[in-house]
């Protein structure tokens, strides 16, 4: 029988992994709500190209990457990270994708919040959600980012007079 402390560990890196997995993506949705709307909308369109384009290009890359960390030290380690960082932004649009079934308000952070949970959950999994879900939605969501061009969109940013109305205000 398995000591009460090995267990209680073994869940809290679960639940921590949880965590910084559903932090990342609502964090995403918050800074960059117009790019991660325009990767739910391409990802919406195109799911197979996506993850295709995604494995090819994210795949390669990051493989590429790690193979220069473990030579060249922690600096490309940091470089590493950055196309990491980008897939955290593009599956950010596949949890909103999640979520806009799962929710019937137009608010995005509750469709971000609903998708992300319910993404999270399936990258937690032991086994199949770690080496297969997780990876598969970091390399969708940065296919998705990369077909969506967000850096070629010509609209303007978000400004305080399209925030939705009907959400009160703070006093």
């Amino acid at each position: 029988m398995p000591y009460t402390g090995i267990v209680l560990t073994i869940l809290s890196i679960v639940f921590g992994a949880f965590l910084i997995l559903l932090a990342h993506w609502l964090v995403a949705i918050g800074l960059f709500s117009k790019t991660t709307q325009l990767c739910e909308a391409e990802f919406r369109r195109r799911p197979v190209r996506c993850l295709l384009v995604g494995i090819l290009t994210f795949g390669i890359l990051m493989a590429f990457l790690l193979a220069l960390a473990g030579k060249a030290g922690g600096g490309a380690l940091i470089i590493a990270s950055i196309p990491l960082l980008m897939s955290f932004v593009g599956s950010a649009g596949i949890a909103l994708r999640i979520g806009s079934d799962l929710s019937r308000t137009r608010e995005p952070w509750r469709r971000g919040i609903r998708g992300a949970t319910m993404l999270g959950f399936c990258c937690i999994t032991p086994g199949l959600g770690w080496f297969i879900i997780l990876p598969l939605a970091l390399a969708a969501g940065f296919g998705a980012l990369l077909l969506a061009k967000p850096w070629k969109s010509g609209a303007a940013p978000e400004t305080a007079s399209a925030i939705d109305s009907s959400v009160p205000a703070l006093s």
